[in-house]
Parts: structure tokens; sequence; C-alpha cells
């Protein structure tokens, strides 16, 4: 590994939540096939076909979703969701209305807005980190989720709550000079004395690096492990796994 000193005499760590500390696209197909199977089960029928599976079901919506998102023509978020999921239920035998879908997306919304998935390795490496550094948020959720996700996940006695900065408090959303500017002064201390660990190369590591800050970019779908990018003159570490992260730190 290289010599990452600008990390090691670092004071504080800050965290981005959404697809850094959770695992968004896990929750999602849980609250999927919950809601299917609390919606159909009774009427699906009694074969040992693949394609009657929920999680089949759930492959063949993520499909149209991702489909959809290359057409010119773009839809609305929940249009997407809506159309996406008569892809995926087609083959049962139920009757697709709009109440039945109204009803499939709003207990869907329900059981998002609960569920809390951590990344592999998340609590651990959290726990770890929380021993050798104070560890804050700077997100763009609301504070009501962050503090939800903490509480969810078991990780909420590991940040220091001053350290927990979002839009509401700030009128600021990353990558706004401002919430950073806001997270190093509840730090009390320099930019250059905070890390931000986030999966966003826009919102989180230019943000974040424009005020000052050092950053190292979660990036899970990279063919190598560890790696280096630049920001002008700045290094950023780029790593596919949170329990990557505790080395940078360790004196």
């Amino acid at each position: 590994m290289q010599n990452w000193a600008n990390y090691k005499r670092s004071s504080v760590i800050f965290f981005d939540v959404t697809d850094t500390l959770t695992d968004e696209a896990a929750a999602s197909r849980e609250c999927f096939i919950q809601v299917l199977n609390d919606m159909i089960g009774r009427w699906a029928p009694d074969s040992d076909s693949e394609a009657f599976r929920p999680e089949e079901a759930y492959r063949r919506f993520m499909e149209e979703m991702h489909k959809q998102l290359t057409r010119k023509r773009k839809l609305r978020k929940e249009a997407r969701f809506r159309s996406a999921l008569r892809k995926a239920v087609h083959l049962y035998p139920i009757e697709y209305n709009r109440k039945w879908v109204d009803r499939f997306y709003a207990e869907y919304q329900a059981a998002r807005s609960k569920t809390v998935h951590l990344r592999n390795g998340a609590k651990k490496t959290l726990q770890a980190l929380s021993n050798l550094r104070p560890l804050g948020i700077i997100s763009n959720k609301s504070k009501d989720r962050v503090i939800h996700v903490l509480k969810e996940s078991g990780t909420n006695e590991l940040f220091q709550h001053r350290l927990i900065l979002t839009p509401e408090m700030v009128n600021c959303r990353k990558p706004g000079r401002a919430i950073f500017a806001r997270a190093s002064d509840a730090a009390r201390t320099a930019p250059n004395h905070c890390v931000m660990i986030g999966n966003s190369w826009n919102k989180d590591i230019r943000g974040a690096t424009s005020y000052g800050m050092n950053a190292i970019w979660i990036a899970p779908n990279r063919i190598e492990g560890h790696g280096m990018r630049m920001i002008g003159t700045k290094k950023i570490a780029v790593i596919r796994r949170l329990e990557d992260l505790v080395s940078f730190f360790e004196d």
C-alpha cells in the first residue's frame, strides 16, 4: 500500500450513509420480495417453475427498471416502478389493476422506510474506527433518516451526534462547500485534518476535497482492490470494501 500519511494524521472521519454504509439494493430486494409474498402468496401457482419464484419476479422487475433508464422518453421514478411491476408479475394469476398496484407501491414504500441493510463488514469496521478517531456523518438524507439508520443498524453509539450534518441543518447539500465547512467547524479542526468517506465521486469526494478535506472513495464495483486517483495534486485512496479502511488510520 502507498504511504497515506494524510489519513494517519487526520483528527476525524466523516461518512456518507446511502450506499456507503448501507446496501440499498439488498434492502430494496428484501422489501419487494416481502410485499410480493404477502400480496400473492396464496394465489401463486402450485408449481416448481423458476418463473414463479419471488426472486425471479424481482429479477424481471429490476431488468425492466434498467431498460427504462436507457429509453429516450424517461418516466418518473414512481411511473417506472409501476411499469416494471407489471412485467414482474405478469405470469401470476392476479387481477393487475390500479388498486392492486397502489397497494403494492404503498406497502413497498412503507417497508423501505423501515428497512436498513448495512454493507458487509460495516459494523465491525465502524467499531474498529471509533476506537481510532471520532466518527461523524455528512449526508444528503434528513437527520431523522440518518438517525433511524444508525439506530436500526446498532451503530448509533459509534458516532458523535454533534458531528452529524444533514441539509436541513446547513441549508446546503453535498457537493456544496457549506455542508463540509460546517462539518469541519463542528469537529473543531482544520479541513485537512478531516477525512470524508463515500461512494459518490462527485458529491462526496469532489465535494470534500474542494473544501480542503481528504477523502477515500468506496468503489465496490472496481475490479482491483486498493487504488489511487488524483484530484489536482491530492491523492485519493480508492477501495472496494469497508473492511479495508482500518489500515489507513492505524499507526
